[in-house]
């Protein structure tokens, strides 16, 4: 039977990954917000405003390679953002509401109790440990193609400081 320590060792390795998770959500809130930045950039400065004027055009085939992969490694940087996000695939606990109707007449004893919440939350917690690897891993590639991205951004501004 479990003891009132196990639960909260349990209930702890739990909660640890909960702050997980909210560390990752605001590192893709600020990842995005970085991607939206550059992607602002890359229209406002390489898309054409009106049909007389068309920047690409004075770009040789190396710079507009150069435009369009930076541009890529950014959509896909958003792409991997919001894959991360995903924020239906969280492993909750269960209702207490529907626990405690659960017992009906009988209530059980609190060894019985910890043992049924430890299953819970070593459930839950293995579960979300799952999820929250998934979503640093895409969080980590987008942030190496935010880092291409950056790269190519400086090479092409080189580019058209130097021409």
């Amino acid at each position: 039977m479990a003891t009132e320590k196990q639960f909260e060792h349990f209930k702890y390795l739990y909660a640890q990954e909960e702050e997980r998770y909210k560390e990752l959500i605001s590192r893709a809130n600020i990842y995005m917000a970085i991607v939206t930045f550059y992607l602002g950039f890359f229209a406002s400065n390489f898309l054409p405003t009106t049909k007389s004027s068309f920047p690409i055009a004075m770009f040789d085939i190396v710079k507009l390679s150069l435009l369009l992969f930076g541009f890529l490694t950014f959509v896909s940087a958003f792409v991997f953002i919001i894959m991360s996000i995903n924020i239906y695939k969280h492993q909750v606990l269960a209702d207490p509401k529907e626990i405690i109707e659960s017992y009906g007449e009988k209530v059980p004893k609190d060894e019985e109790f910890f043992d049924d919440r430890i299953i819970e939350f070593a459930a839950s917690t293995i579960k979300n440990r799952d999820i929250n690897n998934s979503r640093a891993i895409k969080l980590k590639r987008a942030a190496i193609l935010m880092l291409m991205g950056v790269i190519l951004h400086v090479v092409l501004l080189f580019f058209k400081i130097s021409s």
